[in-house]
């Protein structure tokens, strides 16, 4: 039998919940409303059965976060917008907010030694800390949800799965490698490669088919059949 907790849909975020599962399936009892429910584990995930977890607004997040006793902290990095601390006397958690998604790290090492000259945060990855990007883009997840399901564990000192801790999305520079200028590059440089085998080496474009016509430069053009 496991134990997890989490916060009841009624109750939260100042609701408690005792949940007790096997093989996947979990059953919760809400401490305040005693609401009885059934649950689905997913990977980084607790939802009602049969219902989505509610997707919540970078707002509504941070309002959450004021609620369960966070405090903003401004960084260093222009990476991200601000952070949000709160310790629970032995360990330090940080939702950090950034215009492109939202990171979590956990640390042992006190506030007061990551604060630079000018008080602010300055954040650095220690081999035994627990960080994790949550990125908007290619997301699969309510990112925020996933969030604050976190934060909720650790305010209530409830261990937090190692799911919670897997990158979500893809981040500015895979997406530039993916879709940017450089990626659009490589695709023309194939195109102009197989213009390269095709043509005889006039640089006249290139019929194809269905009146596609392949150009020096790489580019396609449609005439029409």
């Amino acid at each position: 039998m496991s134990f997890i907790s989490v916060a009841c849909g009624r109750c939260a975020p100042r609701g408690s919940d005792d949940t007790y599962g096997l093989n996947g399936l979990f059953l919760t009892i809400c401490l305040r409303s005693r609401r009885m429910f059934r649950l689905h584990f997913r990977p980084a995930l607790l939802c009602l059965k049969g219902e989505k977890m509610k997707a919540l607004t970078r707002d509504e997040l941070i309002q959450e976060l004021k609620a369960h006793g966070f405090r903003p902290q401004g960084t260093a990095s222009m990476k991200w917008r601000m952070a949000w601390v709160k310790s629970n006397g032995t360990q330090t958690m940080f939702v950090l907010i950034r215009t492109r998604g939202v990171d979590l790290l956990i640390t042992s090492v006190p506030i007061e030694e990551m604060l630079n000259s000018d008080r602010k945060l300055s954040v650095v990855h220690r081999a035994d800390d627990r960080f994790v990007e949550y990125n908007y883009t290619e997301s699969e997840v309510s990112i925020h949800s996933q969030a604050l399901s976190a934060v909720s564990l650790f305010v209530n000192n409830q261990p937090i799965d190692e799911s919670y801790f897997q990158k979500v999305g893809i981040g500015r520079s895979e997406w530039a490698s993916k879709y940017g200028t450089k990626a659009k590059e490589r695709e023309q440089g194939s195109t102009s490669s197989l213009y390269q085998a095709l043509s005889h080496g006039d640089g006249e474009p290139v019929y194809l088919s269905d009146g596609v016509w392949l150009g020096a430069d790489g580019s396609f053009e449609d005439r029409g059949r």
